[in-house]
């Protein structure tokens, strides 16, 4: 878990590049993260009576880790949004 100076130090980026590497450190970049990312961003949607086009990149967090990974914690983060606020959200 990162402290409040660990964020602030990981989004102090200046340019494009330093951004790149904060997103693949940021705590959301893992498995569990993007769970609860998602679960809350559906949350918020179906709150809002929104929807929205969602897009993943992950060409940074490939290059540290395997995608196999991250893509089951989006997926059981969708599917418990589904579940829980009966909102959809799919992958294109």
């Amino acid at each position: 878990m990162l402290n409040e100076e660990d964020v602030r130090r990981l989004y102090s980026y200046k340019d494009f590049a330093g951004f790149m590497l904060a997103l693949s450190q940021s705590p959301t970049a893992r498995p569990g993260g993007l769970r609860t990312h998602y679960l809350r961003l559906m949350q918020k949607l179906r709150q809002q009576s929104s929807a929205c086009q969602v897009y993943v990149s992950i060409g940074v967090i490939r290059a540290r880790q395997p995608v196999e990974p991250i893509f089951e914690g989006m997926e059981r983060g969708r599917e418990r949004g589904q579940r829980d606020f009966a909102f959809s959200l799919l992958w294109t």
